[in-house]
């Protein structure tokens, strides 16, 4: 109490990292230990029950006509003062607090900026109303716009970040601010395209003024640039111009063309001088969501194409490389998404129960040529359609459409994780729900008619997870106990599928105290892990005697079952758009089912998947006991043709069978090219 007053508390400080979060700052200042150390997260619990502060003195050398003090990460229930003075509220996370502070800010002597941030528990407690259906952890968090992800889940404990966890700055405007520039692209074919700019500004004169305002972008040899003479009014304007680009630099993913960017810097002049600039990148491209074709039984389908081309997705889900997000670096954003590349994904689907990634995230899938699958943060629940709580998603989506539009990686929005099948799961309709089927698809059609909407994930058909239409979460092996022989599912795309197993032995030792390594115990479980199911599984690779032994079954398991879902779905090719592997890279330590450990060791499934994406993928198909059918996947541009060398051996690698077939394979498509009788002689 009286910490936003201006006089020094009496309680000790603790030094604070901004952008920063309150475990990183006490586990940094030796007040509590290592969240992911055993059980430590159990020692931190107390923390979700008490209000955090912030405070930092600052100087402002000049004024401008207006000052604004800007946050681009509040998380999440805050409220500011300046100098004593309460300034405003926020409540979410997943867009910025804004505050205009020009009759409040003293120019040339010391102002105190205090911010407290209300206890996550306690104040997610306060907005709960009635209860509503949900998966992972308690309903509270419906009512919140706090990442979904921190209450807890079945891949991480309960640890709920607190913190100022991006920058915060303060913006002086003398005239002219430019707020937005949004590049559509349209192809217009024949080698070339059109570029719409929208430009947002807002004059703080007085009176009707003229501008200027000028652009130049170019990648390599083409350039785009232009002039146009402007009236702007006080308040708010908006102006739209087209330019046609000759021979326009295409942006495709990586494994089919090249992600070409364009760098363009625009200004906006005032009586000849400078009144404000924006930098950004775009990209030239056209994507689409193909949902009708004859290429399936019931004309149903759920690809995408990229400038008219085909592209089939091959990838892995998101969540952010660590629960504390301030902690994530430029080098580990960097290294996870090249792993993705190296791998040969061409998606990732940023997963709603996370956070709006941050710009580094989504300039680094801009260069790589990375498509992204965008979820709004929705996750696993049945939400409020209230007012309260739609004006409070409002502003988020529509900050997040805006900030995000003009990267060319973003190939889709969808509204939500597993929504639909939860609601079906509890007799209740959600194919009408207020946020999902209105609200968002209303501002992505206003906002960015440049990309598709997807109401949910899984979403269409007769029921959300059906297999005939829309995208399938396939959980049949993991949870269901299916043969991964024998997947027969006609997924028209696959945007959730995995297996658990452990990391390896030396990234266990970082997080496991010794003398809980061996037998599986408690100490498994608390870590995520589903012991009947990976026991179940990693049995078919022999008993272990020790935990090398166990990793390894374990390992071999999510490896082969992971390569049978992916070969599968590539032999339906366009049948099936595409799979997106249940997840890439764990964001605690943990024994789940991302392909990369916490430490950044890959899982042999990385490696086997590696394989399963190549450009050329030879599979074998069980057809019966007997009887295999051989196919190949072909993801080139061009047809493939060549020798099919088939052969089969014994258990000690003496060859019983050989054959040599000439092969043709379609461009970009999947053909069977023939059949194999392996009748073994010994059953081993």
């Amino acid at each position: 109490i009286g910490l936003h007053r201006e006089e020094e508390p009496h309680l000790p400080a603790i030094p604070a990292s901004v952008p920063g979060e309150v475990h990183l700052d006490l586990k940094r200042a030796g007040k509590i230990p290592d969240p992911y150390y055993g059980r430590n997260a159990e020692l931190c619990r107390w923390m979700d029950e008490k209000d955090w502060w912030y405070r930092r003195r600052f100087k402002l050398d000049r004024k401008g006509k207006k000052v604004f003090l800007k946050f681009k990460g509040l998380d999440t229930f805050a409220t500011v003062y300046l100098n004593g003075e309460r300034i405003g509220e926020h409540e979410n996370m997943h867009c910025p607090a804004v505050f205009d502070i020009t009759d409040k800010v003293r120019i040339g002597s010391e102002n105190l900026l205090s911010v407290k941030l209300g206890s996550p528990k306690l104040e997610s407690w306060k907005r709960a109303r009635e209860p509503l259906p949900v998966w992972n952890t308690t309903y509270e968090r419906l009512y919140t716009r706090k990442a979904e992800m921190g209450y807890g889940w079945d891949w991480a404990p309960p640890i709920m970040p607190t913190g100022i966890y991006r920058d915060v700055l303060i913006e002086l405007v003398d005239s002219i601010r430019i707020d937005d520039i949004f590049v559509k692209p349209t192809l217009k074919g024949e080698g070339k395209a059109e570029v719409e700019i929208e430009l947002t500004l807002t004059s703080f004169l007085e009176s009707e003024r003229e501008l200027l305002f000028k652009f130049e972008a170019s990648c390599e040899d083409s350039l785009i640039s232009g002039e146009h003479r402007l009236k702007a009014k006080p308040g708010e304007n908006r102006y739209r111009f087209c330019h046609l680009v000759e021979d326009p630099k295409l942006w495709f993913p990586w494994n089919i063309g090249r992600p070409y960017l364009y760098d363009m810097r625009a200004e906006v002049l005032l009586d000849g001088e400078a009144a404000d600039e924006m930098r950004l990148r775009f990209g030239i491209r056209e994507v689409k969501l193909v949902r009708y074709s004859d290429e399936s039984p019931n004309g149903r389908v759920f690809y995408f194409t990229v400038n008219g081309i085909k592209v089939w997705a091959k990838g892995a889900n998101w969540v952010p490389p660590d629960l504390f997000y301030p902690a994530i670096t430029e080098d580990r954003y960097r290294r996870v998404l090249q792993m993705a590349v190296d791998g040969n994904m061409n998606m990732i689907r940023v997963w709603g129960g996370g956070i709006v990634e941050s710009d580094l995230f989504y300039d680094l899938c801009d260069e790589m040529g990375l498509m992204v699958w965008q979820d709004f943060l929705f996750a696993c629940g049945v939400y409020p359609e209230d007012d309260r709580f739609i004006d409070l998603v409002r502003p988020e989506a529509e900050y997040m459409v805006r900030h995000l539009r003009n990267h060319p990686s973003i190939v889709l929005w969808c509204g939500n994780n597993e929504n639909e099948v939860l609601a079906e799961s509890k007799g209740l309709d959600t194919r009408d729900h207020r946020i999902f089927y209105h609200l968002l698809p209303e501002i992505c059609s206003r906002l960015d008619p440049t990309r598709p909407y997807h109401p949910g994930s899984p979403s269409g058909g007769e029921w959300a997870d059906s297999p005939d239409e829309g995208d399938r979460h396939n959980w049949d092996v993991w949870f269901g106990y299916k043969d991964y022989r024998r997947i027969s599912d006609q997924a028209r795309f696959m945007s959730e599928f995995g297996c658990q197993a452990p990391p390896c032995y030396e990234s266990l030792l970082r997080f496991f105290p010794p003398e809980k390594i061996w037998p599986i115990n408690d100490e498994w479980q608390y870590h995520m892990m589903q012991i009947e199911r990976m026991i179940y599984w990693s049995s078919e690779f022999g008993p272990p005697r020790n935990v090398i032994e166990f990793i390894r079954a374990a390992q071999l398991a999510q490896a082969t079952i992971l390569k049978h879902y992916v070969e599968h779905y590539r032999r339906l090719k366009f049948i099936n758009g595409g799979v997106l592997v249940w997840d890439l890279v764990a964001p605690c330590p943990n024994i789940s089912w991302s392909l990369i450990d916490y430490y950044l060791c890959p899982k042999m499934a990385y490696y086997e998947l590696k394989r399963a994406f190549s450009e050329v993928l030879v599979s074998i198909k069980p057809e019966t006991e007997e009887w295999f059918s051989l196919w190949i996947s072909n993801g080139r541009l061009l047809p493939l043709k060549g020798e099919l060398l088939i052969q089969l051996r014994n258990f000690s690698g003496k060859i019983k069978l050989e054959e040599r077939l000439e092969v043709k394979v379609k461009e970009n498509g999947a053909t069977k090219v023939g059949e194999v009788n392996a009748n073994p002689e010994d059953i081993r």
